[in-house]
């Protein structure tokens, strides 16, 4: 679930009247030029059309010329101060495939209603106040984000809810850079080529010979930058062998990216740009498809955005910690040599007055979905599957802390998978946890004595009791992810055959022994009845604590 609470605090509005709502006035549309491949041939049967307009188009002709040519209502540039206008509780707003946000606030800056709250949003539409319940003031705020445009409008109202404004502050601040002249996109694709954008500063353009790039895809080596960087390269995003070696940036605002390859090797990291100034965005969707190998050998992080806290003095602070998006890796073969991590940013605080702090809730975790037709290797070097919910923001005994955000999940498939033990002793604490998805799989692991004696009775480490007083520390421990209800079906074997190992079974909450193998073998098996949807740690144990004995072992699930 995508979280839509952004909590503002006071805001210093002055009163001025409402502007009538009129839009600038039409023009025509005028655009030419020919379409021409690298070898100078002309191209017949492209597509040209306008983004903000796609019904507005046409072809390319035999010998490659196009003249896009209409009347069309209501094209024309907007103000900046026309990008947002109320009236009798009606708010309009014109966006350009940008973000929008809007709420409602009372006067002490408490967050009443989120109306709207989308990624991207284009052309002209209109959006309801509706009836709001408010105490102690009639007075409310209405603050409204176009891309990184505010205003802010100050709103009365009666008993039975919003009335029309009486007075209204329209305040747009420009942080966009070198997009005043930009009215327009002018999109030209062929099934052969990649997709040409060219910016518009007028509707009436000749363009001359329009340059398109074959669309078969080309090896690239990706030496950082942006993602507009990477779309540079090839508009479809569409390569042979793709090799990342510097990092790849992806704005928050992005609501999915998909990257399509034949073999992709990440060598650096990819990883989310956010805003300095609130809205902040849940982290978007990024997917990975190749026809070969996908080799991750840097982190990819897809994690909401931490809250930052909201004082008196804060400008543009947003408390509440937004969501992490989703990764999905398709390929042939995947390899995961790094972290990879979908977690949910942390709550921060609010302070809604002097005295009263209150904490402000995490954001939701995304998934991980990792679709091998093939091998699926999750490696041990610096692997770890993060999809951990946002803590929720600490607060004062009179408000209380903030929720913590939803776990999310991960899925594997593949014909052979093999996951390797993550962390080395380190995964005595639960927090450090391989996630296992309930599919056919080998965890290939080991057990030493050193592993409890390097972090018995640290916090965070566990072991079992039993009756006679005897404590089993529990060496190594998973995540198992239930997507859906389902019996469950362990073995464990050791490749030392006088090892004695035990296998458990326990709640997520660490109080439930669900099942257990505890024999005095080198070889452990559990199988339940249909357990429920959700997370379960598995435990692996060398009985004889404290002796100077280890073993590998292999961990396998569904076999």
């Amino acid at each position: 679930m995508k979280k839509s609470t952004t909590h503002y605090k006071r805001f210093l509005v002055a009163l001025v009247m409402c502007f009538m709502f009129l839009w600038a006035p039409s023009q025509t549309v005028n655009i030419s030029g020919t379409v021409i491949n690298s070898n100078g041939d002309l191209i017949s049967d492209a597509l040209i059309r306008l983004k903000k307009y796609p019904d507005i188009l046409t072809y390319s002709a035999a010998n490659g010329t196009f003249n896009l040519s209409s009347i069309p209502s209501g094209i024309g540039d907007i103000p900046e101060n026309e990008k947002c206008i109320i009236e009798n509780g009606i708010i309009k707003v014109f966006c350009e495939n940008e973000p929008v946000r809007i709420d409602v606030y009372d006067i002490t800056g408490k967050l009443l209603k989120n109306i709207v709250n989308l990624k991207s949003l284009s052309g002209y539409h209109d959006f309801t106040i509706g009836n709001i319940v408010i105490i102690n003031s009639s007075l409310l705020i209405l603050r409204v984000n176009i891309g990184q445009d505010y205003f802010n409008y100050k709103y009365f109202s009666n008993s039975d809810g919003v009335s029309s404004a009486h007075s209204a502050e329209n305040t747009a601040r420009n942080l966009k850079k070198n997009t005043l002249a930009t009215i327009d996109t002018l999109l030209i694709s062929h099934n052969s080529y990649q997709t040409k954008r060219i910016a518009l500063s007028s509707y009436s353009l000749s363009l001359g010979d329009v340059l398109l790039t074959s669309a078969v895809a080309e090896n690239f080596v990706f030496n950082g930058g942006t993602l507009q960087d990477l779309i540079n390269a090839n508009s479809n995003l569409n390569f042979g062998n793709l090799e990342i070696n510097g990092s790849l940036e992806i704005p928050s605002s992005e609501s999915s990216v998909t990257i399509h390859a034949t073999n992709i090797t990440l060598n650096r990291s990819i990883y989310l740009e956010y805003p300095t100034c609130s809205p902040y965005f849940d982290g978007p969707d990024l997917t990975l498809n190749a026809t070969g190998d996908v080799i991750i050998n840097a982190g990819i992080n897809l994690d909401g955005h931490s809250g930052k806290g909201e004082t008196a003095s804060s400008t543009c602070n947003s408390c509440y910690g937004t969501d992490g998006g989703n990764l999905t890796i398709n390929a042939a073969n995947i390899y995961v040599n790094n972290r990879l991590s979908a977690g949910g940013g942390s709550g921060s605080y609010s302070y809604i007055s002097s005295s009263m702090k209150c904490g402000c809730s995490g954001g939701d975790a995304g998934k991980i979905n990792l679709f091998a037709v093939h091998q699926l290797n999750i490696n041990q070097d610096g692997t770890d599957l993060d999809v951990d919910g946002g803590d929720g923001g600490t607060g004062s005994l009179d408000c209380g802390n903030g929720a913590e955000g939803k776990e999310g999940l991960v899925d594997f498939s593949g014909q052979n998978i093999i996951v390797a033990e993550s962390g080395g002793d380190m995964n005595m604490y639960d927090y450090h946890a391989q996630m296992l998805d309930y599919e056919k799989l080998t965890v290939n692991g080991s057990v030493c004595f050193q592993e409890e004696l390097n972090h018995r009775n640290n916090y965070g480490s566990w072991y079992m009791s039993f009756t006679s007083g005897f404590k089993d520390w529990l060496e190594d421990l998973y995540v198992l992810c239930l997507g859906e209800p389902s019996s469950v079906i362990i073995s464990l074997s050791a490749s030392d055959p006088n090892a004695d190992l035990d296998l458990y079974l326990i709640s997520e909450d660490m109080k439930t022994t669900i099942g257990e193998s505890i024999g005095a073998t080198s070889n452990e098996n559990i199988s339940t009845a249909v357990l429920t949807a959700g997370k379960y740690f598995i435990a692996v144990s060398y009985a004889d604590d404290g002796k100077p004995y280890s073993t590998n072992y292999a961990l396998k699930l569904k076999q």
